[in-house]
């Protein structure tokens, strides 16, 4: 009885495992890539940390932090591009992928969330596969919608946010709303304009891109531009430079699932 009773601990805790790594298999599929990293850059997966490295997978539910004098550069299977800068902490809430109407190429809605730091974002997509439905940026005191769009995003340390457009336009919204369909206080951003916004705005002032932020465009974002097109026609051997980087970095998880599987066969079912 004793041992029956061990056998079943044994039986409903492989079975958990497995269900676990199903979850975490079905939820974990890759989504992204690291394309460039300097500094100190670190991952928060579930409660793991793993400093960040070229080639290496990014999931949903994945948190960036980056140090002083560090930045990261990733690229989207779809090629929607990040770059983040130093001092930011930012996490890939969601990102769900449907076949379009025509059933030609996969509409893609993402969802991200800036607790702090600056993010340089290039929105557009490798069109004969991906059309971005909609990017949703979430920061303590605003929301972005974007499609297809060159653009920047900062919180400051006060928590304020800054938004200022490059290439197209985009909306913005004071506070923090997942449901936009009959949120009031929309401010369209358009080429080369930026605001800010704080806890106490209620309709966020537009301006012309500052002298600053016009430097940035002609240095940083116009040298970023270039970079992730050059990503984008090599999307296909990054992936493949990614799954490497996987089959070569098993997670322990993974290693210790199987472990005890094959451990408890030797055991109980020989």
């Amino acid at each position: 009885m004793k041992k029956f009773f061990w056998i079943s601990i044994v039986l409903i805790s492989l079975l958990m495992c497995k269900q676990v790594y199903s979850i975490k298999d079905k939820d974990n599929k890759p989504i992204a890539v690291v394309v460039k990293v300097k500094g100190e850059v670190i991952i928060l997966r579930a409660e793991n940390k793993f400093k960040a490295e070229i080639y290496m997978p990014l999931y949903v539910k994945d948190k960036v932090k980056t140090g002083s004098y560090s930045t990261m550069e990733l690229i989207f299977d779809s090629g929607v591009s990040f770059k983040i800068e130093e001092n930011c902490e930012i996490k890939i809430i969601d990102i769900v992928t449907k076949i379009s109407d025509d059933k030609r190429v996969s509409k893609l809605d993402i969802e991200v969330e800036i607790d702090k730091g600056g993010v340089l974002v290039d929105a557009k997509t490798i069109p004969s596969q991906y059309k971005l439905n909609s990017l949703k940026i979430f920061t303590p005191t605003a929301t972005a919608a974007v499609r297809g769009t060159v653009f920047y995003t900062e919180v400051k340390d006060d928590g304020r946010t800054d938004l200022a457009v490059f290439e197209g336009e985009i909306e913005s919204y004071v506070g923090k709303t997942e449901n936009m369909v009959n949120f009031t206080n929309r401010t369209i951003i358009k080429n080369d304009q930026q605001t800010s916004i704080n806890d106490q705005t209620t309709v966020p002032p537009i301006v012309d891109l500052t002298s600053e932020m016009k430097e940035y465009k002609n240095t940083v974002v116009k040298s970023f531009i270039a970079e992730v097109e050059f990503y984008r026609k090599r999307i296909e051997t990054l992936k493949q430079k990614r799954n490497e980087w996987i089959n070569k970095n098993k997670s322990d998880f993974e290693k210790n699932v199987e472990e005890k599987k094959k451990n408890f066969k030797k055991k109980f079912l020989k």
